[in-house]
């Protein structure tokens, strides 16, 4: 009996070691699911080697676990065998073989439900595996994907340096200049303020002198208006001067007709009286006859 006892706490110890190693299998196969978004192609290689460890353990100890049934069985025959011939008082511990045997029997029985666990465990070991693979093989092409992704960030980010450089050094030119021109501006600016200064004093002698040159033409149309005036006016004295000159002469011309016609008044006076004397001399003369 010690010796079953001992037999029975080996497939104890078998069945707690099958146990631990399912639970540990499962525990990495749930570590394995909940850190694969983060590190999928460390933890992918990783529960790759854990499955493989587990299988060879969960085969080395089915192994064992055979070979102890086995071994355990053949030794249970020969010892009831050399029991049945060598002594006739094993009869009382039939019972005791037969429940010996009840109990192989039932070790058997959990041995072949260890070995049908093992095989369903291993089965979804081998699924796992082969879903872990699958999913490392797919992280492996996405990391390829991510790296040339990377390679090409990474030239994009050079060139966009590159160009951020080159947009820099425009800036800082374009400042430069940007610095001049406001100096420029200021300057001309400030040339305009003067140049608009004196062009609205410029502006305000224009408007004095327009207004100089409207009294100017005022001046002058007045000026036109008096010269037209004294113009006729010379006009009309001369047209005088003429006419008196005119009258002058006719007065001379009429001073020497009116002397020779008072000369012709004073001889036909002369005539008459002279003409009377005549004819008072012919009437006298006629009266003599």
């Amino acid at each position: 009996q010690k010796k079953y006892y001992g037999l029975c706490t080996k497939f104890s110890d078998i069945e707690q070691w099958m146990e631990d190693n399912e639970h540990y299998s499962h525990k990495s196969r749930n570590a394995l699911v909940s850190d694969e978004d983060d590190h999928v192609s460390v933890h992918s290689r990783g529960s790759l080697r854990v499955e493989e460890r587990s299988e060879k353990d969960f085969e080395k100890g089915i192994r064992t676990a055979s070979s102890l049934s086995a071994a355990t069985v053949a030794s249970l025959g020969g010892t009831f065998s050399r029991r049945g011939s060598g002594d006739t008082s094993i009869s009382i511990d039939t019972e005791a073989s037969i429940r010996e045997i009840k109990n192989i029997s039932e070790l058997k029985d959990e041995i072949e439900n260890v070995e049908a666990k093992y095989m369903q465990g291993l089965k979804q070991m081998k699924d796992s595996s082969a879903e872990v693979e699958e999913k490392y093989k797919k992280a492996m092409v996405s990391n390829a994907q991510l790296d040339n992704e990377k390679t090409n960030f990474m030239y994009q980010v050079e060139t966009l340096q590159d160009a951020l450089l080159e947009l820099e050094e425009q800036l800082a030119e374009s400042k430069r200049q940007f610095e001049e021109k406001s100096k420029d501006f200021e300057r001309e600016k400030h040339a305009h303020a003067i140049l608009q200064f004196q062009f609205m004093e410029l502006k305000e002698a224009l408007k004095q002198k327009e207004e100089l040159l409207d009294e100017i033409r005022q001046l002058q149309q007045k000026q036109e208006g008096f010269v037209r005036e004294i113009t006729d006016l010379q006009e009309t004295v001369e047209w005088k001067e003429k006419k008196i000159g005119a009258l002058e002469r006719q007065k001379v011309f009429f001073d020497s007709l009116r002397s020779e016609r008072d000369d012709l008044r004073e001889e036909v006076i002369l005539l008459k009286e002279q003409l009377k004397v005549r004819l008072n001399k012919r009437t006298n003369t006629s009266k003599k006859i």
